[in-house]
């Protein structure tokens, strides 16, 4: 239903080029409701490679007007996670029930956004925002607010 309502909104925009459009499902009515579009590529995209779908090389050959080949089966069953700072966060304002300190503390089969062997500089890099957003009020004050 939510690919549905993508389309949709994309093929009425005449959109052209990698899109991430979010949807958060409305508790009130059941219904998806459009929270943003981002023309730009999104942070889990090295998930989507991991699972077989290369959208940078794909986008690379549209831009030199290649052939694109028919894509293989996504792969199923790979997870990853976003520690840094998406699940901390949770974690974070989550109640502190055995659930989901079980889910927090579950690190095995699991691939990590932004974390990689032999590359601290994403860690360097989100470490230096974090201080930003620490010590600026406004951007401080969205991160800690208490109701979404």
């Amino acid at each position: 239903e939510i690919n549905h309502y993508a389309q949709k909104i994309l093929d009425h925009l005449q959109w052209q080029g990698l899109a991430q459009l979010d949807f958060r499902v409305d508790a009130r009515d059941n219904t998806p409701k459009l929270m943003e579009i981002n023309p730009r590529a999104w942070a889990s995209m090295e998930h989507s490679i991991r699972v077989g779908l290369n959208i940078p090389k794909l986008w690379l050959d549209l831009a030199l007007n290649k052939p694109i080949e028919n894509q293989p089966l996504i792969k199923t069953g790979i997870k990853s996670r976003w520690l840094l700072p998406g699940d901390i966060l949770w974690f974070l304002s989550a109640p502190k029930n055995w659930k989901n300190i079980k889910s927090f503390f579950s690190f095995r089969g699991m691939d990590y956004e932004l974390i990689q062997k032999g590359d601290a500089k994403p860690i360097f890099g989100f470490l230096l925002a974090s201080f930003f957003y620490i010590f600026n009020r406004e951007k401080r004050n969205i991160i800690i607010r208490k109701k979404f």
